[in-house]
Formats: C-alpha cells, sequence, structure tokens
C-alpha cells in the first residue's frame, strides 16, 4: 500500500498568506482607511464650541494656574521697574510708557533691557541702601566713559585726543575706586554671613556634646515611652 505524502508548503509562502489575510478582513477593501467613530479632542479648534490643541491635550488644564501665576509674577515685576523708574528715571519711564501705546513689541524688548540694567540697584535698595548708590554712581559713570570713547574714536587732532585720553582715564580711576568700595561692601556683608553660620555651627556642636553626654538618659527616655505605648488599651 502506498502512502500519499503531502506536498511541504514552503515558510515564505505561509508569511505571504498571513500577511494578506491580516491587510484584508472580511467586507473591506484592503486599501480603504478605516473611518475613526469620533474626532479626538485634540483635532478641534476655537469657533463654534471648539477646542484648541492646547485645551485638548491630557494635563492642559494643569497647566492653566500655573501659566496664570507666572504671567502674575511677570506682570508685577514689569509695575515694579515701572515705578522705581517713574522715582529714579523718569525720562526712561516717560519713554516706555509712550513705547507701550505705540509698538508693545518694543515696549517688551526695552522693558527687559531696563530691567537687566536695573535689576541689581532695585535689589540691593532692599538690602543695603549704600551699596545701591554706588551701583547707581558706577552705572552714571559706565555711561559717561562710553560716550568719552565714542568722542576719542571720532577725534581728528592730537591735542582733541591728549584731553579725550585724560579725561576717560579720570572716569577710570573712579570707576576701580567705585568697584573697590563695592567689594569691601560685598566683603563686609559675607564675613556677616560667615559669623551667623558660625554661630549655628557651635550651637549644633554643643547641641551634639550634651546628645553625647545624656546617652543613658534619652535611652531611658525612648525606652519607657516605647514600654507605655504597648502596653496601652486600644479603642480601634
Amino acid at each position: 500500500m502506498k502512502v500519499i505524502q503531502k506536498a511541504a508548503i514552503p515558510p515564505i509562502l505561509i508569511l505571504l498568506l498571513g500577511a494578506i489575510l491580516v491587510c484584508v478582513q472580511p467586507g473591506q477593501a484592503a486599501d480603504t482607511p478605516e473611518e475613526p467613530d469620533s474626532v479626538p479632542p485634540a483635532q478641534l479648534r476655537h469657533g463654534s464650541g471648539e477646542m484648541s490643541d492646547e485645551e485638548g491635550m491630557p494635563g492642559a488644564e494643569d497647566d492653566m494656574p500655573r501659566r496664570a501665576r507666572r504671567h502674575s509674577r511677570m506682570r508685577a515685576m514689569e509695575e515694579e521697574l515701572m515705578a522705581w523708574l517713574e522715582k529714579n528715571e523718569p525720562d526712561i519711564a516717560k519713554s516706555l510708557t509712550e513705547l507701550k501705546e505705540k509698538d508693545p513689541g518694543s515696549y517688551r524688548r526695552r522693558l527687559a533691557i531696563e530691567g537687566r540694567k536695573y535689576r541689581e540697584i532695585i535689589e540691593a535698595q532692599q538690602t543695603n541702601p549704600e551699596l545701591a548708590e554706588l551701583l547707581k554712581k558706577d552705572l552714571a559713570l559706565k555711561q559717561e566713559r562710553n560716550e568719552t570713547l565714542e568722542k576719542l574714536k571720532a577725534a581728528t587732532n592730537d591735542k582733541e585726543k591728549e584731553a579725550l585720553t585724560k579725561e576717560l582715564k579720570e572716569i577710570v580711576g573712579k570707576r576701580f575706586d567705585l568697584i573697590i568700595k563695592k567689594k569691601e561692601i560685598k566683603y563686609e556683608e559675607l564675613k556677616k554671613k560667615l559669623e551667623q553660620l558660625q554661630e549655628r555651627v557651635d550651637k549644633s556642636k554643643a547641641e551634639l556634646k550634651s546628645f553625647k553626654d545624656k546617652k543613658d538618659e534619652h535611652i531611658n527616655e525612648q525606652l519607657e515611652s516605647l514600654i507605655s505605648k504597648s502596653n496601652r488599651f486600644d479603642w480601634h
């Protein structure tokens, strides 16, 4: 009796048939995309009750208070800077106010520049008025230095150059003295902080010594506390 052997199907043919079955489902063409049941929230837009991409994203609602706080901080910093400028640099404050109405974008850029320029002075006024005055004088000297330097570059005769060079040297000398005074003030501030830190170190050191000297006393207190807790009636 002859045994009829089945012909083996090549593996590559099996893989090919499987791919065809996956891609083509009954009652659906292979090149027909499946329609979504609903439109995802992230695809909605503003208008007619629609949502934006950002509002439809997960966690967007959590970011709203954060953005509001950041906006509030920026507004407070702007008001603080403008108030300071109105008191100390009224011409700059007036210029910024006019620029805000004409060109808000340029106003924000100019405000950032003025903020970086005067930030250290404003902070120093709250903690060290003496340092703030030195910073204001130094800022004025830097402006004077730049103007004198531009004049020196544009000078055409030796006599004028000599006079401007002498003037520039005096300005640089004044700035040097101011910088030394600023460093002295900051040194005293640092020294004071180090003294306060040393007091804390000494206090902690004395406290640690007290703990070591009363080791048995502290152990007995803890032991008594643990035992008394274990003997308490549990009402729960």
